[in-house]
């Protein structure tokens, strides 16, 4: 009877240290699931992004942009998506401001801010 007692406990501790410690990996687990799930999505989005729907986006917001300055929004995009998602607080919008005008960078700027802000809490 001594032995089934004690195997019940030695049980229970070790069904208790496997849940303790497994619980950490599983949230981290999911957190990182998510993630991947985020950067599939947004990498279907980006693959369907055209260089009218950069033009659409731009008015919408109020900026008129140029031929040259939807090319390179568009062709930014495509090429450092991954990066910017990935550590957002090393993209510099300001390394940026000659490839606008004065005015759209200004709008450029502000948009990048907001939409910086509103996802930044996210993490």
């Amino acid at each position: 009877m001594y032995n089934i007692i004690n195997n019940t406990i030695i049980n229970a501790k070790l069904i208790y240290f496997f849940i303790v410690f497994s619980i950490p990996f599983l949230i981290n687990f999911i957190q990182y699931i998510k993630v991947i799930a985020m950067f599939n999505i947004i990498g279907a989005y980006i693959n369907r992004l055209t260089r009218e729907d950069v033009r659409n986006f731009s008015l919408n917001k109020g900026a008129n942009f140029s031929e040259e300055e939807v090319n390179f929004i568009y062709d930014f995009i495509k090429k450092n998506w991954k990066d910017i998602l990935k550590n957002p607080s090393i993209f510099d919008i300001d390394r940026y401001k000659n490839h606008y005008k004065a005015e759209n960078f200004i709008k450029v700027k502000q948009v990048f801010n907001e939409y910086y802000q509103k996802f930044n809490t996210l993490r």
